[in-house]
């Protein structure tokens, strides 16, 4: 009975043996009645689009002072409809008036006693010269050094005496210039036709701050968040959803330096675009846009979406569907999305693989 037991055991263990070594061991698992799901490996365009919250708004004017001074009579209340060329503000400019018109009359005078002064030194010059041609200074010794003496220190007097006016006149244009400069500029027109949104509030102004600021109700465009030019100047793309409509759109050139000005002051900075073409009908201030910046574009690719390949250590590969059930590929990668991955070798276009 041992014996046959034993032997029973045997023909067991060597049956057992013989199904470990032909089974076949799956790389790929799927639940027993589970559909699995594939992708297909498409020839295209592939690339990235991010997404931003925009809105239609009036494009707006900066008004900013050119010289200081202070407020005139004139100041135009906010939401005041304006045409191009209409005052929007003045400067008081009476002491400016005073200041000038007597800055000019020292100037005329300064003149005039200027050409007095050096005719009359032109006449000490002439006369030396005139003494030294016509009386024996001629044969030398010391009335003819000190003659000549006398005539070099006449003509440094004149020279420094011309440069010491020019300097007087030229500190007083300076201040003629600025001043006329000021009355040039004492009143602000409006170089655009819109509705005020801002205008100055402070007594005194100062070259460089924004005095108003107009909305061009006729001038629509697509305001939202800061965007950096580096994004928009290697963007393959930027197009807005208005509607039901996505149109082309081109951001409003920005000066940098004005960028971090207003960031410096606490100010918001946008980012505006302008459409390429018409509005889409209808459009109105304040409608939603959904802005599409694509960028990393990489055209007629071989691409599959990045959760359809595996890798390890060594390689990355995919599961290809095959006839006869599923074949483990070896692939050589190139762009890499976050939605789509280039394919460069070891598919073809149309090959089916397995995504976990």
């Amino acid at each position: 009975m041992r014996k046959i037991i034993c032997l029973l055991l045997i023909v067991l263990l060597c049956v057992l043996s013989g199904c470990a070594e032909n089974a076949e061991v799956p790389e790929l698992l799927v639940p027993v009645g589970a559909q699995q799901d594939t992708a297909t490996v498409t020839r295209g365009d592939i690339c990235e689009i991010a997404g931003y919250d925009y809105s239609v708004a009036p494009q707006v004017h900066e008004i900013t002072l050119e010289v200081s001074g202070t407020v005139g009579e004139t100041v135009i209340p906010i939401g005041t409809k304006v045409e191009i060329g209409d005052v929007l503000l003045t400067y008081d400019v009476e002491n400016t008036e005073k200041q000038l018109a007597s800055l000019k009359k020292e100037r005329d005078y300064n003149q005039t006693d200027n050409e007095y002064t050096l005719a009359l030194m032109q006449m000490d010059i002439d006369l030396c010269k005139y003494e030294m041609e016509n009386r024996d200074y001629k044969s030398g010794g010391e009335k003819e050094e000190k003659k000549q003496n006398e005539l070099a220190s006449l003509q440094s007097a004149y020279a420094q005496t011309v440069a010491t006016q020019n300097l007087q006149m030229s500190a007083l244009d300076q201040q003629i210039a600025e001043l006329e400069e000021i009355m040039d500029k004492s009143v602000i027109y409006a170089p655009v036709a819109g509705t005020v949104v801002y205008t100055v509030t402070e007594e005194n102004l100062y070259a460089g701050e924004i005095a108003c600021i107009i909305a061009e109700d006729d001038n629509l465009v697509l305001r939202g968040e800061y965007l950096t030019p580096s994004l928009l100047e290697y963007a393959a793309q930027i197009q807005a959803r208005i509607g039901t409509q996505v149109v082309s759109v081109t951001p409003v050139p920005q000066d940098e330096s004005e960028v971090i000005a207003k960031r410096s002051a606490g100010s918001e900075v946008f980012t505006e675009f302008t459409v390429n073409g018409e509005l889409p009908a209808g459009t109105a201030v304040g409608d939603y846009v959904y802005l599409m910046v694509t960028t990393n574009l990489h055209k007629n690719v071989l691409w599959l979406p990045p959760n359809a390949i595996y890798h390890d250590a060594t390689e990355s590969f995919v599961y290809k569907k095959t006839d006869s059930g599923k074949e483990k590929v070896t692939v050589t990668l190139g762009k890499k999305l976050s939605t789509a991955v280039e394919i460069t070798s070891g598919l073809q276009e149309g090959d089916v693989v397995y995504v976990p």
